[in-house]
This record gives structure tokens, sequence and C-alpha cells, in this order.
């Protein structure tokens, strides 16, 4: 894992996330329970202002986002900010502007990073550091903010549309959801939530012949450029058609010129090569509910009323493996062969519910019996054995 850097002189520092613990609550059974149940602290350094700018040419998304934070408090703090960032994305620019200084991130291995950061603080520095927590989760910590300054921290992206039937789709995230397994972060950097929402601005230029928002409108100013207003608790979601071959220029690290043809290319279906791991514990004999109520079917019955249903669907040459697990974990079967209703009958095999929910061990143990499938994980989330699933 690599790191960004930057640094500049300012004050000494405190912590801003040290949050009272809940011994009642293991980190490791769910590492986002404090953010939902915990009595968290106002945020002191909140963001204020949030701006994604998207540039869309042929299958390609470019998407500059810059947020401005600052520090409310009366003194100097170290301010700790998550950012969501698409799974599909390729991070590639970092950009800070401190109290009317901008700095520009330099890519160093993680202990390097982490070092140099450490260093600028306790030398009275401020400093800024990023880095990847987990896949699509990333972290920017700004140490020795001083009271009332303002830190505007301007992120670049690129990620590859995602194309079905002719459209093309792009989706960014705004907020970090739940994440099973143990939290990859410190005690001291628990997160913190509340106060207003802000909104953000959505800016867009593309070369597709129709673009739509999803769940908004898009105005248009005199130089083409779309615009819109959103909230900043839900997705970015977008899709285009018409979209035709682009040519991008550019320059290479040694000094070449470089160009890149990029033209959207929509695959057929290729064949399934997935396990597909289901949670039969105790709890998912619980019933179903619904907004008006609760309903007679099972969690685990919904489940294989469900995958059963996929049969139709279902290509000739799709490879299945359908998994089980509880405490124990357990290979089914397989479906190869798309006739006859096989697959229906694979899925009447899954046992009824009981035991407990060990995640992680069977994530392991599927992971290591199926390698190079992927994995469909199909659970309540209720367990007390979840493990390093992360890895």
């Amino acid at each position: 894992m690599t790191l960004n850097t930057l640094s500049t002189p300012t004050a000494s520092t405190e912590n801003l996330l040290n949050l009272p613990s809940f011994p009642e609550l293991r980190r490791e059974d769910d590492p986002f329970v404090e953010l939902i149940y915990g009595d968290c602290s106002p945020n002191e350094c909140p963001m204020v202002k949030l701006d994604f700018h998207v540039t869309i040419q042929g299958g390609l998304a470019f998407t500059k986002v810059t947020r401005t934070y600052i520090n409310k408090t009366a003194g100097p703090i170290e301010a700790i900010m998550t950012i969501p960032v698409s799974v599909y994305a390729s991070f590639f620019g970092l950009t800070a502007l401190i109290d009317g200084k901008q700095y520009h991130a330099e890519t160093q291995p993680k202990q390097e990073a982490l070092a140099t950061y450490e260093e600028a603080i306790d030398e009275g520095q401020t400093a800024v550091l990023h880095a990847e927590i987990l896949r699509g989760i990333h972290s920017l910590s700004v140490g020795n903010l001083g009271s009332q300054k303002t830190v505007i921290v301007t992120s670049r992206s690129v990620e590859l549309l995602r194309f079905h039937e002719g459209t093309g789709q792009l989706r960014i995230p705004l907020t970090v959801g739940d994440v099973y397994g143990v939290s990859p972060s410190e005690e001291v950097d628990t997160l913190t939530t509340g106060g207003p929402i802000p909104e953000a601005t959505l800016h867009i230029e593309h070369d597709a012949q129709n673009i739509e928002l999803a769940g908004g409108n898009l105005g248009t100013s005199k130089k083409g450029i779309l615009s819109s207003k959103i909230p900043a608790n839900a997705p970015i979601e977008l899709r285009l058609t018409g979209l035709g071959a682009s040519q991008l220029t550019g320059t290479a690290k040694d000094g070449r010129q470089v160009s890149l043809h990029i033209s959207p290319h929509d695959q057929s279906w290729e064949p399934l090569d997935v396990a597909i791991l289901v949670d039969r514990s105790g709890s998912m004999g619980a019933h179903c509910r619904t907004e008006t109520g609760i309903l007679s079917e099972s969690q685990h019955q919904a489940i294989v009323r469900g995958l059963q249903e996929l049969q139709p669907v279902l290509l000739d040459h799709d490879q299945l493996a359908l998994w089980e697990f509880d405490t124990d974990c357990e290979r089914v079967g397989e479906h190869t062969d798309n006739h006859h209703g096989n697959f229906r009958k694979l899925v009447s095999r899954l046992g009824d519910p009981r035991g407990g929910t060990s995640i992680g061990y069977s994530l392991e143990k599927v992971t290591e019996a199926e390698e190079g499938k992927d994995i469909l994980l199909i659970t309540d989330g209720q367990s007390y054995s979840l493990g390093h699933v992360q890895k």
C-alpha cells in the first residue's frame, strides 16, 4: 500500500476523534457499531462545501472532487476525514489548499509516509496524510490544522463506464456503508456522524447523445456544461446513451507524447463462475419484515425461493458452486447443467436454519476451495465471528 503526504509549517496538535469506547460491543463484531449506535460527539471539523466535476469521454469517466473543511474549535487539531471512492476507480491525484498555500501529494510506501507525517507534526508543521483504508474507503488526516482554518482537498480519479444494452452507467459513492470484519482503523479513529447534510454541486462534461441523473435534473450552462444541486447523502448515478469513440492525448513520465483511443464496448453476457455462500444460522429462521408488518416466510425461505427463481435466466455454461454455513461450512453441490430445473433441485438441498454464524471462517474455506471464483455471500450479517473478512 502507498500513501500520499503533504506538509507546511504551523502549530501543535490534539486528536479530533478520541470518542468514548463501548465495552459491551466488540469492534470485531461490527467496526461501525459505534457510528450507528454510539453517542457521537459533534463534528468539530465539518465539511462545508462539496463539488464534483465529471468529464466523460468515450468509455472513460474522470472525476474531480473538491471538499472544503473548516476547524470550528478554538485551537489546532488533527482532523481525520473518511472519503468514499468508487471501487472501480483508479485514484491518481491529490492536492490540498491550506491557509492559502497549495500542496501536491507525493506517493510513498506506507511506513515511510507515516513517518513523514508524524515527523512533520512533531516539528509543529501542518501535515496531510492520505491512505486507502479498505478498497473504496480512503482517509485523509490533517495534523496541526489551526483554529478557524480551512483545508480544501481536491482528489482525482478515473474509471471505466459499465455498459448494459448500450447504456453507459457511472456510480459515484458519497457515503460509507457497513463493512464486515475487524476494523483496520485505530481505536482513536472512531468515525463520527451527525450535523447538517451538505449540498453538493455537480458539473458534467460529456460526449454522449443523452445523459440522465437518477433522481435529479440537469441544467445546461452557456458553455454546454451540465450542472445540478444534489444532497450529499446518496450516490451520484448517471446513465448515458449514444457514446462514441474518443481520442485522448497526454504526456508520459519520461516526456513522450502518448495517445489513447477509447470507445464503448457492450459485451454479451459472459458465463458465471460463482460460489454462492448461504447463511443457514439460527437467526435466518426469523420471519421477514416489511413496512406493513411481519410475513409468514422466514429469511432463509425467502433466500431459497429467490435462488430457485434464477433458473430461467441461467446460461448453459454457468458454473455455480453452492455452499451453506452456520457454525461450520459445507459444500452443497455444483450446478453445471442448465436443464430440467437442476439448479432448483440443488437449491432445495439447502438445510434449515441452525447454529451460529462463522462468516470469517466460512469465507476463508470457500475462497481456498473455490480458487478463482467470485463469491456471493447471502447473510443477515448477525455474527459474532466475522474474522478478517477484508483479506
